[in-house]
């Protein structure tokens, strides 16, 4: 028995918009039926949609590759003129109206796309992206900080795929005056050999050379801050030949004098380092990347605070409980690190709650500001509703 469509008025309503779908598909699929009474009842249904049916239609031609041809015949039967395919599209910018503010929100909301790749270890995928924004909106206010993610992508794409470069320290804090040595290590990560080589002045034997970057800053309890940079170079071997996940490394002394106050603070050490090999050569290619190490971050004591280097935790307890200067605690706030810091805020928040002193609580609020990077005054309940809040995962960390 032949197949027969019935012609149903179309209700837009939201409700009915299911069916509509439902019957422009079955209209689309018997179209081409090879029963004329069929095709033409498609055909007559397909009309009575009218505009409805368009983008329907289009998907389907568009799916049969015949979109093009649909666009081909129209326009020979308009006379449409034939187009250089190398030529500039007409120019009709005089009439296109730029809204800067809607640009600006496109670009951060990329920007924003792009660091949650970088932040999933997609570094390829968000360095792409960074690189289209700069090419886009090179006076965007937000490029500066695009670039910051391009040379991190960057940086990361050969840490995790070619060479391992870090600097390896031996110890969280040093006193004031000792020795600081660090280790500078690269290892190789690719699948294959490769020699990194440095070429030589006029006249000298090729060389290689790590810059190092050294930042020191304080800050104190008043909120006052201030910094030191250094700047060193050491000299090595000019070919390095590295087996695949074989490593090469160098100790190396940190020039620590910083002109610093650096008897009564404690210095933050941040360390930076890079090598620039003339090539790398690997698989019979050469390759040319500068290689930015891993930093390391360490701390510079005071002599007469060297005794809090041993148990930070246990002395920031004694220091509040036998009533020491709020300097002493504010010393031993900055040796924590790992679990402790956590076990530290509770300690600070504990004195909070109990003291008297209006002028206490602004520096307990200080250093708790220092180990969560939280700023919620001088309030203990703000302080005990936010460590509630982290959870009991948070707090085994």
């Amino acid at each position: 028995m032949k197949a027969v469509l019935f012609l149903v008025p179309l209700l837009l309503v939201p409700q009915e918009d299911a069916e509509k779908q439902k019957r422009l598909k079955q209209a689309l699929e018997w179209l081409g039926d090879k029963d004329p009474e069929v095709s033409q009842s498609a055909r007559a249904e397909l009309l009575a949609l009218g505009k409805d049916a368009l983008p329907a239609i289009e998907r389907k031609l568009e799916e049969k590759g015949l979109m093009e041809l649909a666009r081909l015949w129209r326009d020979i039967e308009r006379g449409a003129p034939a187009l250089d395919p190398y030529a500039l599209p007409e120019d009709d910018t005089a009439t296109v109206k730029i809204d800067r503010e809607t640009a600006d929100k496109y670009i951060r909301a990329k920007y924003a796309e792009a660091m949650a790749f970088a932040r999933k270890n997609q570094y390829q995928r968000a360095l792409d992206m960074a690189k289209g924004i700069e090419a886009l909106e090179p006076r965007s206010p937000v490029v500066d900080r695009v670039k910051q993610l391009h040379r991190y992508c960057d940086n990361m794409i050969t840490q995790t795929s070619l060479i391992e470069a870090k600097l390896v320290q031996e110890k969280l804090a040093y006193v004031t005056g000792e020795p600081v040595t660090l280790a500078i290590r690269m290892k190789n990560i690719y699948k294959k050999e490769m020699t990194l080589r440095y070429d030589g002045a006029a006249g000298r034997a090729a060389e290689g050379l790590v810059v190092i970057e050294i930042e020191s800053s304080i800050k104190t309890l008043k909120d006052e801050s201030t910094s030191s940079s250094r700047h060193q170079e050491f000299p090595f071997e000019g070919e390095i030949p590295l087996a695949p996940g074989a490593q090469w490394e160098r100790m190396l002394q940190l020039d620590t004098v910083f002109g610093l106050p650096d008897d009564l603070e404690v210095q933050s050490v941040v360390v930076n380092a890079w090598t620039q090999p003339s090539k790398i050569e690997t698989d019979g290619v050469n390759i040319t990347r500068r290689l930015q190490f891993e930093p390391a971050i360490l701390k510079l004591v005071p002599k007469r605070y060297s005794h809090f280097l041993e148990k930070p935790l246990e002395w920031l307890s004694k220091t509040i409980e036998t009533g020491q200067p709020a300097q002493e605690t504010w010393i031993c706030t900055q040796l924590l690190s790992g679990d402790e810091r956590r076990r530290g805020a509770e300690v600070l928040v504990k004195a909070m709650e109990k003291t008297d002193n209006p002028e206490y609580r602004p520096a307990l609020a200080k250093m708790l500001t220092e180990l969560t990077g939280e700023k919620l005054g001088v309030d203990p309940k703000k302080w005990t509703e936010w460590l509630a809040k982290q959870g009991p995962e948070k707090k085994k960390k």
